[in-house]
């Protein structure tokens, strides 16, 4: 596995953890970083910030 498909899986993880943690009732997540923000926010759907 090379770096770039160890990231994207690592992304995709953080993404379906904060699914997991939103629907387990989880009101408010903070989260840092460009590609980190990324994969969450596409993961709920919500609109990246301009």
């Amino acid at each position: 596995m090379g770096v770039d498909e160890a990231a994207a899986q690592v992304e995709e993880m953080l993404g379906v953890l904060a699914l997991r943690l939103v629907g387990g009732g989880v009101r408010r997540l903070i989260v840092a970083g460009g590609e980190t923000s990324g994969a969450v926010t596409t993961a709920a759907a919500l609109p990246r910030p301009r």
